[in-house]
């Protein structure tokens, strides 16, 4: 879908819940988690057309699918042992290496741009905090310390910023560059004692989209400058 509102097209056909797109670095296809042989498992998509294509269909969980910059591995969230951890899968399916392996729950790897290493969810800590480690496995280093929620983590195409959505009494989006916390164009939000507001914006994409078409995954082409948001809600 064009940000004009126009050319919407299904990529997804099975009125079936699918979650969790990333495009394989071509642009030519999409990995995605979908209910379809009843089990959440990874597939990947010819945007163009076809049947999927099942990648992982580990019993549990096989979520949050993402190619690696040069295509060469996919990581992915997968549930093994009664505990969920980050691993890194060949194109075809096969595991190559499990990157964590702790009885957290881990979730949502997203690559950093040279490839050597990803970002990530981890409850490790109590609640949910953005963590990072080497692609090569070894001993994560915690990100973020303010917020008692935290995830989606997204590494910057220059790497030197990691977004991520964080659960604050005001913004909803959250920057570190060289060490040191930035607000996205706001000042650093308050404390509130026994008070917790979920900032807007704070769901993935992807489930805004199913909220407005449906279960089925749709494509948007993104044109328009982003939409400025009133972290006061209008009040």
């Amino acid at each position: 879908m064009s940000l004009d509102g126009g050319d919407l097209r299904a990529v997804t056909h099975e009125g079936l819940i699918a979650l969790a797109p990333s495009w394989s670095p071509d642009s030519r296809s999409l990995l995605l988690t979908s209910y379809r042989t009843g089990n959440p498992s990874l597939f990947e998509i010819d945007v163009a057309g076809g049947p999927p294509r099942l990648v992982s269909a580990q019993r549990g969980l096989n979520l949050g699918g993402r190619f690696s910059p040069g295509g060469r591995a996919i990581a992915v969230a997968l549930e093994s042992g009664g505990q969920t951890d980050i691993a890194l899968l060949d194109p075809s399916g096969q595991l190559i290496r499990w990157v964590t392996r702790d009885r957290a729950l881990d979730v949502s790897p997203s690559w950093s741009p040279d490839g050597r290493s990803l970002v990530f969810c981890s409850d490790r800590g109590g609640g949910p905090q953005i963590y990072t480690v080497s692609a090569d496995g070894g001993e994560p280093h915690r990100m973020s310390y303010s917020g008692n929620y935290n995830t989606s983590p997204s590494w910057s195409p220059k790497g030197d910023r990691i977004a991520y959505a964080h659960r604050a009494t005001l913004p909803g989006v959250r920057h570190r560059r060289e060490g040191r916390r930035r607000e996205a164009g706001h000042e650093q939000p308050r404390r509130q004692r026994g008070s917790v507001v979920v900032a807007r914006r704070t769901l993935p994409r992807v489930q805004l989209h199913a909220r407005r078409f449906g279960r089925d995954l749709h494509v948007r082409r993104e044109r328009r400058a982003p939409e400025k948001i009133d972290p006061t809600g209008g009040r």
